[in-house]
């Protein structure tokens, strides 16, 4: 299960990781009553990054 949540390369967490980690906080929040922030930012050019290495790569 864990390997299925983080990048074989660099070991860091996932998108698929992201997703569950996202939905478990948004029920949290809506169980305890509590405000939930989602920061999400831009690169510039990474689809550039996107079409050189592939979208998996770029997840």
């Amino acid at each position: 299960r864990a390997l299925s949540y983080t990048d074989g390369m660099t070991a860091l967490h996932n998108y698929r990781f992201f997703r569950l980690r996202l939905k478990e906080e948004i029920a949290r929040a809506r169980r305890e009553d509590s405000k939930l922030s989602l920061l999400i930012m831009d690169v510039d050019h990474f689809k550039n990054y996107n079409d050189t290495l592939g979208h998996p790569a770029g997840d």
